[in-house]
């Protein structure tokens, strides 16, 4: 932002931190030469780390875990269901 409002001058060298001795003379306050200002941002969007997701994976692993012990167990017990069909 540029302009020569003796009002966002005066403002601008106070932002900045370069305000002086001699900018307190009344006549570079009511004329001042164009001061420009500008201001820089840095705007990141994407998360470094996506701790959702994280917890999403390690549930779908321990899941994945479970159904295992599952499919175990539900071949032992077809297996004791036909010991114990075959003894009667």
């Amino acid at each position: 932002m540029n302009t020569n409002n003796p009002l966002n001058v005066f403002g601008f060298k106070l932002q900045q931190q370069l305000v002086k001795q001699e900018d307190f003379n009344p006549a570079l306050l009511n004329n001042p030469d164009n001061a420009g200002d500008f201001a820089t941002r840095l705007q990141v969007k994407q998360p470094l780390v996506n701790m959702d997701l994280l917890y999403i994976r390690k549930a779908a692993a321990a899941q994945t875990v479970l159904y295992q012990f599952k499919t175990k167990r539900i071949k032992e017990y077809l297996a004791f269901e036909v010991k114990k069909a075959s003894y009667l």
